[in-house]
């Protein structure tokens, strides 16, 4: 994020360049170009005071455009020598000088540097409203500069996560520079775009877009011969193939190495950055002695500048690397320099990535109490960084106010000054006669002390011994009391929470099967097709929700059916369809036909979906998933699936069934996650009695292990299970009720498995009437789960039954 801020600043520093490149030769200009020479050498404090030089100059020779942009200079200086509080209130100072003087170059520039610095601050909100004050001004009155106040804003909308403002800002920016080619000479706001574009499709994990735009980034910096914007290229490619579900250790090392063999000095920053990303992809790829090199080569470039930030950040990732390596010490010496820059710099964001470290050392060390303050610190931190957007904003009005005021104040204090200087005349002679008295004093009490000392000081041990065990106490029982509340309240947070959640699942279910009845017509469309597959699919992900809070709070036992196991699988195929044809999976079952199996046959039905809907999500574009017979044993089938994907680290794999779960690779942009489709496939499938596992291997995949019941003595049909509870129309209806139920069944006949509402109102009509056959709670489960073959079967078994 550093790296564009810089590129921010070359931006704005460049129309000055060419002013005073363009203007006379006067001394006051000349004066102003060698204030970049303290930016290009580091002697910033010197830099600092020369700038003030020029300003005052400039004010005397009545130059608002100088004045601005020395103005301007001297908070870049400030922000280089990470005084952020001095650079941040000079840029305050300079808006509304510049509106006023209507020298709205500077007026840009300083709400381009205040975005910057709270930016920095990680106070995105601030940063977005200084950016967009920029682009009003520069859209009204500098329309050459609008094209970089519109990359702007795509970058900070792209940091909050409004990703669709993101693109339409670069886009916008692209439109406006292709229409106006002189706006955009040197390509500086072209590659900044083509560089946000390229994050923009990285982080939405379309990398084949991504990867488009750095390279043309690349050949822009190339036809320009500009090598910075080259490197920022390599870095966003490099970034690219780093990720994990593009992961490519060699591209991402070979285009961090483009910037790494840099020598210009110049261009330090981009080498230490190289240096740094390296170093994690090392750390990633587990290769912790090559992580150590890179990161120490970082460090060592960053050390000579005396940027704290920098120094802090690299500090973390070495100390980081050795908490890995569980080489406690030296992680905690890494750590601690990190801390101790993050808090003499006061960068909030630095500090609370070291206490986490720290917080895990002490864990690990069993040092609980040190270990809980590091915690309290790094929440406190945390909450802090929510309200500090408010804060400044507060802050900026009480600076306007205050500059106001000031004048005011001034007056009334010299008033005052002359009452003060009354009042003090009067009251020497009183303080002379009180300075007496007080002598007087002193010196008895001096005497009554001495005569007291002895006796005190024998029970002044005591009282402190006493004191001391009372106070422990006290804060014992407080912090006891403390964490009961805390402990109540989050218990009761999580069960609101898990209440919330069934219910907003459970009221999604009606409409969800209005919307696959309404579109699972006949002929339909491709686009008709995806929104019944889409439903269907949502439709699943609300039933795992309910589904696996129906396994934790009750004992719920499965609905067991023969069924035939292939078209079990075919008919869970057909619900992710979409999901194959949207990447090119092919999809193989090598299970044999006829293969039966004792199951609820919905419940299997959904474990296939998740298994497979993870198989695709996870897998390449035009890659392959399988589902294989391993063996039959013990009266049971074991099965696997397999897909081609990035695989699951070793440490991870034993928490692949915990509830919400998820793997480091970001969803595929094709498949919703809840993080409770495995684990609903655990308690489904031990709820059959069986066992579930996984395998899996960086880079070569995942396998997923199952086993099911066999039904060896039974015949199973290809489309549907015999139920071995309710097999006959005896078992479902009750004769005495036949004539009851018929008579409602005529209306139920009219009415399709999604008009949820109109069958739910004839079947609560049997309930009133006492209906209390097996058929009314068959008839419910097949609306429930929107089966339209199974909601005919039963109206037509009630015909066989009248006959």
């Amino acid at each position: 994020m550093r790296r564009l801020g810089w590129l921010l600043i070359l931006l704005t520093t460049f129309p000055f360049l060419v002013y005073c490149q363009e203007g006379g030769e006067s001394e006051l200009r000349k004066q102003y170009d060698s204030l970049f020479k303290y930016e290009r050498s580091g002697d910033l404090t010197e830099g600092i005071a020369f700038a003030k030089q020029v300003i005052a100059l400039a004010e005397e020779e009545n130059d608002n455009y100088i004045r601005g942009r020395a103005a301007h200079t001297l908070s870049r200086l400030y922000y280089f020598r990470e005084d952020m509080d001095s650079s941040l209130q000079n840029s305050l100072q300079l808006i509304p000088l510049g509106l006023e003087v209507r020298e709205y170059q500077s007026t840009i520039n300083a709400a381009n540097h205040l975005a910057l610095i709270y930016f920095d601050k990680s106070a995105y909100d601030s940063s977005l409203f200084y950016y967009e004050m920029a682009a009003q001004i520069a859209k009204d009155n500098v329309p050459k500069r609008y094209p970089v106040t519109l990359a702007n804003l795509g970058f900070i909308h792209g940091q909050l996560d409004n990703r669709e403002s993101e693109l339409e800002y670069y886009l916008e920016a692209i439109r406006i520079v292709e229409e106006t080619p002189e706006y955009d000479e040197l390509g500086r706001i072209r590659g900044m775009t083509y560089g946000g574009v390229g994050d923009y499709y990285t982080f939405i994990e379309e990398y084949d877009k991504a990867i488009e735009n750095f390279e043309a980034k690349l050949a822009l910096g190339k036809e320009k011969n500009n090598l910075r914007m080259q490197y920022e290229a390599y870095a966003g490619l490099g970034n690219a193939y780093a990720k994990p579900s593009f992961y490519d250790f060699e591209k991402s090392k070979s285009y961090y190495l483009e910037i790494a063999k840099d020598t210009i000095e110049d261009n330090f920053h981009y080498r230490g950055n190289a240096f740094l990303n390296l170093g994690r992809l090392y750390k990633t790829n587990e290769d912790f002695t090559g992580a150590m090199d890179y990161l120490r080569k970082a460090y060592k470039l960053y050390e000579s500048t005396g940027s704290k930030d920098w120094k802090s950040r690299i500090e973390h990732e070495i100390g980081d690397t050795y908490l890995s390596l569980k080489r406690l010490n030296q992680a905690e010496n890494w750590l601690t320099k990190s801390l101790e820059n993050a808090l003499s710099s006061r960068l909030a964001v630095r500090e609370k990535n070291a206490l986490v470290g720290l917080y895990q050392i002490d864990s690990i060390r069993g040092n609980y109490r040190a270990a809980l303050a590091k915690f309290q610190r790094y929440r406190w931190i945390e909450d802090s960084l929510l309200s500090q957007e408010s804060e400044d904003r507060i802050r900026e009005l009480q600076v306007r106010y205050e500059s106001e005021q000031k004048e005011k104040e001034n007056l009334l204090l010299k008033n005052d000054l002359e009452i003060s200087e009354a009042k003090i005349e009067n009251q020497q002679l009183i303080q002379l006669i009180i300075a007496a008295f007080t002598i007087a004093v002193i010196i008895v009490v001096i005497v009554l002390y001495r005569a007291n000392q002895r006796r005190k000081l024998s029970n002044k041990a005591l009282k402190e011994k006493n004191q001391l065990i009372s106070k422990q106490h006290d804060e014992l029982a407080f912090k006891t009391d403390k964490l009961l509340l805390v402990n109540s309240q989050l218990k009761a947070l999580a069960e609101f929470r898990s209440d919330l959640t069934n219910m907003i699942a459970h009221d999604m279910k009606n409409p969800l099967n209005a919307i696959i009845g309404l579109s699972n017509a006949e002929n339909q469309d491709k686009r008709i097709r995806n929104i019944t597959q889409s439903g269907y699919q949502l439709l699943h992900l609300v039933t795992n929700m309910l589904e696996v809070d129906k396994y934790e709070t009750t004992e719920h036992k499965p609905q067991l059916t023969v069924a035939s196991l292939d078209q079990v699988i075919l008919d869970a195929k057909r619900q992710v369809e979409i999901l194959m044809e949207a990447k090119e999976i092919s999809f193989e079952s090598l299970i044999p036909k006829k293969t039966c199996v004792k199951i609820d046959v919905e419940g299997i039905k959904r474990v296939f979906i998740n298994l497979l809907s993870n198989a695709i999500k996870y897998s390449p574009n035009q890659g392959q998933v399988r589902i294989e017979k391993v063996e039959e044993r013990g009266g049971a089938i074991h099965l696997k699936v397999t897909d081609q994907g990035a695989g699951i680290s070793k440490d991870r794999l034993p928490h692949v069934f915990d509830k919400f779960w998820h793997s480091n690779a970001k969803d595929s942009g094709f498949a919703a996650s809840t993080g409770l489709g495995l684990t609903f496939c655990k308690m489904t499938i031990e709820a059959h009695g069986g066992e579930i596992w996984v395998e899996s291997e960086i880079g070569k995949g995942t396998t997923i292990f199952f086993t099911l019941p066999l039904s060896k003595n039974e015949v199973c049909e290809e489309s549907l299970g015999v139920n071995l509870d309710i097999t006959s129309q005896d078992d479902l209806i009750i004769e005495t009720e036949l004539e009851l139920i018929a008579s409602k069944a005529e209306f139920l006949k009219d009415l399709k498995v999604h008009q949820v509402s109109a069958i739910s109102r004839i079947l609560k009509e049997l309930e009133k009437e006492g209906v209390k056959s097996n058929w009314l709670k068959s008839i419910q489960s097949a609306v429930y789960n929107a089966d339209q073959v199974r909601y005919d079967e039963l109206l037509a078994m009630l015909n066989l039954a009248e006959q």
